[in-house]
């Protein structure tokens, strides 16, 4: 039937069948495109809350690191003041003056045995024990300690003059501070 017609009408015909054909194809392309936006709707909804998830959990963990990081930092803070505080204890007077001090003030017939140097509430004190020729030259030694301005004033236990010769003692010092 399509033969019978004439070529002006066959030309109209195959115009208009491309342009139906066409319409169909749009139709059907923009179809698909509705339905592939629908289904990946859901999709993109989800991933996206994900991805604010994602971003809040990352904005925690930041701020917890920035926390522990600040814990650290005072608990370093706190261990140098320790330290400073230790430090501000430090008697001005430092032990090997003491002990010089103690050494250079021997008498003569004085031999030094132990020099014990401690501490207790920012006080000094020296224990100095040794043994002694005779009575006369441990009552000179511990003048010569008691004169000296280096130290407090140290009373001898009676029980070390029993003994005449080789006398064992025990001075138990407060030292002085110099820049009071």
């Amino acid at each position: 039937m399509f033969k019978l017609l004439p070529a002006q009408a066959k030309k109209s015909i195959r115009h208009e069948y491309h342009m139906r054909r066409f319409a169909v194809l749009v139709l059907a392309f923009a179809f698909a495109f509705f339905a592939g936006v629908i289904g990946l709707l859901p999709a993109y909804v989800i991933s996206e809350s994900k991805y604010e998830e994602a971003a809040l959990a990352a904005d925690i963990v930041e701020r917890s690191t920035a926390l522990k990081d600040n814990q650290a930092l005072s608990a370093e803070a706190n261990d140098v003041r320790k330290e400073l505080s230790l430090l501000s204890l430090v008697t001005p007077v430092m032990p090997y003056e003491i002990f010089q001090n103690a050494a250079l003030l021997r008498t003569p017939g004085i031999s030094i045995g132990t020099l014990e140097w401690s501490m207790k509430n920012s006080e000094s004190f020296l224990v100095l024990t040794g043994v002694a020729d005779d009575r006369k030259a441990l009552l000179d030694f511990q003048n010569t300690l008691n004169t000296s301005g280096k130290f407090k004033a140290s009373d001898l236990p009676l029980s070390q003059l029993a003994k005449d010769k080789d006398i064992d003692f025990t001075f138990t010092l407060s030292v002085l501070d110099n820049d009071k």
